[in-house]
């Protein structure tokens, strides 16, 4: 069954995460606080990290979790959920910062009062960074309505909702309805279009890239993340077709793990129209326009 999301509900999300137990009525306790103290000594790595998180998810592991992340100075509240989504289960398990070359690249060219897009935020990981490294304005897109909550609560949790604006919305090739199908067993990972034995299905708004942006009056991106699932090419290719470059962003983090399912070469098109490729990560390229 396909459930459809509606303004109304999208506003029941909002509040049901203002009215969520505050942020600190999940800090771990007994084996919970041994666990991440393992994790912070180190050990969350390899066949380790996969011990630690069996023996936490043995036991009540519906029970959300709240931890101060970070690295140095920049340090942020986030509430996690490790039954059910596996980017937060690798933040949660991992001795590492989570996409660590990604975020030391965010605070490379992200700079205080710039605006950040963030396209398939999920539970806010990127957008939380970025506000956290001094993005005056972040705009941040999540189609899927439980990541969405969550993302809502990570941004309330730090005082951050007077510079992020939320979007429940797919970014797409065109303007309508879509459906959201979740393949697996987490939450993240969402595809549009009807997938086999789906986990679960949302009607969903879908809007162009161009149009998102015209909608809030951005006339500047300083940086865009974009992680859609291979939709990144079919999005990108009319965007840079069509809009003005002035609205380009001028840094771009895109994943490329499912490039096999672009139809044309996105990375190869932002190659010829002036963007520079500086890194490639695991999962993500990173670009720089030339200016």
């Amino acid at each position: 069954m396909i459930e459809t999301v509606n303004e109304k509900e999208l506003s029941g999300l909002r509040n049901k995460s203002k009215d969520s137990p505050v942020w600190g009525a999940y800090l771990p306790t007994g084996k919970r606080k041994i666990l991440r103290m393992l994790v912070a000594l180190g050990l969350g790595h390899g066949a380790m990290k996969t011990f630690l998180e069996n023996i936490w998810l043995s036991d009540d592991a519906t029970t959300p979790v709240d931890i101060i992340y970070g690295e140095g100075s920049t340090r942020f509240k986030l509430r996690l959920h490790p039954r059910d989504s596996g980017t937060e289960s690798r933040i949660l398990f991992s001795s590492r910062t989570r996409d660590r070359d990604e975020i030391q690249w965010l605070r490379n060219h992200l700079k205080q009062g710039d605006t950040f897009l963030d396209i398939g935020a999920n539970v806010g990981y990127y957008t939380i960074w970025a506000v956290a490294l001094g993005a005056a304005r972040v705009i941040a897109v999540e189609p899927n309505p439980n990541a969405f909550e969550r993302l809502t609560f990570n941004v309330l949790a730090n005082g951050f909702e007077g510079r992020v604006i939320k979007e429940c919305v797919a970014i797409g090739t065109s303007a309508g309805n879509a459906v959201l199908s979740i393949p697996g067993s987490s939450i993240g990972g969402g595809k549009l279009g009807v997938v086999e034995n789906p986990r679960e299905q949302f009607q969903v708004q879908q809007l162009g890239l161009a149009s998102l942006l015209e909608s809030y009056e951005i006339d500047r991106v300083d940086m865009m993340k974009i992680d859609i699932e291979g939709m990144e090419a079919a999005v990108l290719l009319p965007f840079f077709k069509d809009a003005p470059s002035e609205l380009w962003p001028k840094a771009v983090v895109i994943e490329h793990i499912s490039q096999e399912e672009w139809e044309h070469d996105i990375l190869d098109y932002m190659l010829e129209i002036g963007y520079r490729k500086l890194a490639k990560t695991r999962s993500n390229t990173l670009l720089k326009l030339n200016e």
